[in-house]
């Protein structure tokens, strides 16, 4: 039975013809040392194995719904909307991906500070860690993306702040953005989350990737200056 005294975190993969990958991000949750958590799970309506794969990890899934949708960050909208009012964190672990360590949620939990809206950690990539930024501002964001699933973003705040579903890759970025204007404070704490699954579509289709993210730039005065700010100083040196 949940311990209504911890924190319930919220895990949410969104899944679309992911047959080969879908099982070790679900048994990756559900091994998670910790026991207030729900899992929820948005599929595109997959036509492979995908909805089959997941309904026989029932038992472990809080919430599931297969049916079309208009892309990525609209299912991951759906799914902050069906997070539970109680949620405290909610994280985004894409299939294929998976927590580092069984341990990740629980450490995050009690972690928790009404200081910071947010928590954000390393993660792996292709076997070798890679390090976040010790601050997450603007001039960082400028040219910078934190990896989105080593972030566990405030879930009461995350339902006023969906993603910008104009954007099919990098909505994520510009919600960043977007939270850290506000004035919203990011915590990192020095720990490996996530193990990054680097067949996703954002490292697929580079092209589309620097495209949104220059139109999302260009929305925002101060991230331009920066951006434009730091290329000039790197033509310099």
């Amino acid at each position: 039975m949940p311990n209504e005294l911890l924190p319930l975190v919220t895990v949410i993969t969104v899944t679309l013809n992911c047959e080969e990958s879908i099982a070790r991000t679900i048994e990756s949750v559900a091994s998670q040392d910790y026991e207030n958590t729900e899992y929820i799970i948005i599929d595109g309506k997959s036509s492979d194995e995908t909805p089959s794969i997941i309904r026989t990890y029932s038992n472990c899934i809080s919430k599931f719904i297969t049916e079309e949708d208009e892309g990525i960050y609209d299912a991951m909208n759906k799914g902050i909307r069906l997070s539970s009012p109680d949620s405290r964190f909610v994280n985004f672990l894409n299939a294929g991906d998976v927590f580092h360590d069984s341990k990740v949620v629980r450490y995050i939990a009690l972690s928790a500070n009404d200081k910071y809206s947010h928590i954000y950690g390393n993660f792996e990539q292709d076997e070798k860690r890679v390090k976040t930024p010790e601050k997450m501002n603007q001039f960082v964001l400028s040219t910078n993306m934190v990896c989105h699933q080593a972030i566990f973003f405030r879930t009461a705040t995350h339902r006023n702040y969906l993603y910008d579903t104009r954007f099919k890759i990098c909505a994520d970025y510009k919600l960043l953005i977007d939270l850290i204007r506000r004035g919203d404070h990011f915590f990192k704490i020095d720990k490996t989350l996530v193990n990054f699954d680097t067949s996703g579509v954002s490292h697929l289709k580079r092209k589309l990737l620097h495209e949104e993210k220059k139109t999302i730039r260009k929305l925002y005065m101060k991230i331009y200056f920066f951006y434009i700010l730091k290329k000039s100083i790197r033509r310099l040196l």
